[in-house]
Formats: C-alpha cells, structure tokens, sequence
C-alpha cells in the first residue's frame, strides 16, 4: 500500500511501476506518491469535464436535481455568455493546437498559453485584432526522443510575455476579434472534449519533473478558477431558475382546487352578506311606512 486513498502497486501505470522499483532509493516513494496524486486529479477532472459537458447537451440532470436544456442554459445572462463564449472559443483553439505537440514541451506551452491568455482577456482589446475567418496551419513538431527513466528532466521554463517595442506578441494564444454567432452550450461541450485530451497527454507523461508536477497542477488550478468555476456559477444559477418555475408550476397545479373551492366560499359569503343587507333594508322601509301610516291616523 503506498497511500491511503486506494491505490496499489498492481494498479499503478508501467512507467511508474518501473520507477518505484528501479529509480533511486532516496526518491521512489516520493515519486510514487507525487504521481499517485497527480493521476488522481488528472482522473477526477476528466470525470468532471465529462459530466460537464453532459450537462450543457442536456443529458443528464444536474446535481441529480434538475434537467436543463441548452435553450435554458444560453437563454440566462445572455451579455456574458457572449462574452465568454468569444474568449472561450479562443481558448478552445489555442489549447487544441497544442495536442500536436511532444508532451516534453506541452507543459511549457500551457503556461506560456496561461500567461498570453490573461493578459489578452485584462489589457486587451479583442476589436483590434483581426477578424477570426480560418483556422491557422500549425506544423506539428517531431516527436523526438520521448522522456526515459534516469534521465533528468528538465525543468518547465517560467512563462513570460514576449514584446516587439510596446506591443505583446502571443506566441501560443490565437488572439482575434470574433465576430461570428457562437452557441455558449457548443463552445462549452468543445473545450471540454479538448481539455480531456490534454488532461490525458498530462497523464500519459512519465517520470516527469518536479517541476513539471508543480506545473500540471498549477494549470489545472487556472483552470478551475478561469474556466469551471464560472461554469459551474452559471449552471447553478440556471438550474436555480428552472427549479423556482417548477415549484411554482407544481403549486398552482396542487392547489388549485383549494383556491377554487376558497373563491367559491368567498363568493357565497358576499351573497349573504348582500341578501341580508336587502333583508335589513326592507325592513327599514317596511318601519318607516308603517310609521307614517300612524302619524296619518293620528291627524285625522
């Protein structure tokens, strides 16, 4: 046993097998331990960018609470949806080129992408970039001599913006201005297949660096805090409203009946009341004749 979260020797990959048994002693049990854990979150998130992208294809209930449609999904906060589907789409394209890449210099890329990204999303002004038409050529790089065991690997570089005089050049980031009609659901279900894609070239990584496990996670944070948290805020949200309809839908249907049957109650009190009124008004006149008939009597 080498945690306690479930995971055995008989279960792990062959490269990190390969790495417990015959790397250092002073590292193998850090080493499996780091890359135990690293699969576990590489899991869980594609789990997680699976279900996610169920959900916006209305497949699946959320929370195992409520079934929202892609209607009802693009139909909420429409001004940023908008936004974020442009931005989104950028992203998706961007990390989806990566795919061609060595996993040596994936990681590397993903930060510098990190990095461009942020910046073209804050400072940026998406207008002034050319307009989005065609998907660019990218010339896949030769996959080279893939990381072995025993051989150190080099650490992840740290990200930076590349300037010519005061403007940025994105070297890993398709910055344009798009101005074609985007489905929110569709940009969302995309990323999600691209992002599983890389999560599994990051899980197919072996013996990779400290660093480079420092790198993983630290993209998978960004991640969580640029792209399902807010995921995650608009289905909530979503799902909040579909849910107060349904109630409400299923009071009037239940209590219908209830609120007739008051009406109707309602409706014969008023009745009476009325009835007894004109009762109560007759009366007074009926007095009031009988009343000046007497008075008429008396003079004579």
């Amino acid at each position: 046993q080498l945690s306690n979260d479930g995971f055995r020797l008989g279960h792990a990959r062959p490269s990190l097998v390969k790495a417990i048994l015959h790397g250092e002693p002073q590292i193998r049990i850090c080493l499996a331990m780091s890359e135990l854990q690293l699969e576990q979150i590489i899991t869980k998130r594609k789990n997680s960018l699976d279900y996610l992208r169920r959900v916006h294809e209305g497949k699946v209930h959320w929370m195992n609470i409520v079934k929202i449609t892609p209607d009802q999904i693009c139909s909420y906060d429409i001004k940023n949806l908008e936004a974020r589907s442009k931005q989104w789409f950028l992203l998706g394209l961007s990390i989806g080129r990566l795919l061609v890449q060595p996993n040596e210099i994936l990681l590397q890329s993903l930060m510098q992408l990190m990095e461009e990204y942020d910046y073209f999303t804050y400072y940026e002004k998406p207008e002034t970039f050319p307009t989005f038409k065609w998907y660019p050529r990218t010339d896949a790089s030769s996959e080279g001599d893939l990381p072995t065991l025993g051989k150190k690997q080099p650490s992840v570089p740290r990200a930076q913006l590349h300037k010519v005089g005061r403007k940025v050049i994105f070297q890993q980031l398709l910055a344009y201005s798009v101005d074609i009609p985007l489905n929110y659901c569709e940009v969302i279900r995309t990323l999600c297949e691209v992002l599983s894609l890389i999560y599994s070239k990051l899980l197919a990584r072996s013996a990779v660096s400290r660093s480079g496990h420092k790198a993983i996670t630290k993209f998978d944070t960004w991640m969580k805090t640029k792209l399902f948290a807010k995921i995650v805020e608009h289905i909530s949200m979503v799902s909040k409203k579909v849910l107060e309809g349904e109630f409400e839908l299923i009071s009037r249907n239940l209590l219908a009946p209830y609120k007739q049957h008051l009406k109707e109650m309602e409706e014969k009190i008023e009745k009476e009341k009325i009835e007894k009124m004109k009762e109560k008004q007759a009366q007074e006149d009926n007095n009031k004749l009988n009343e000046e008939k007497v008075g008429k009597s008396q003079v004579v």
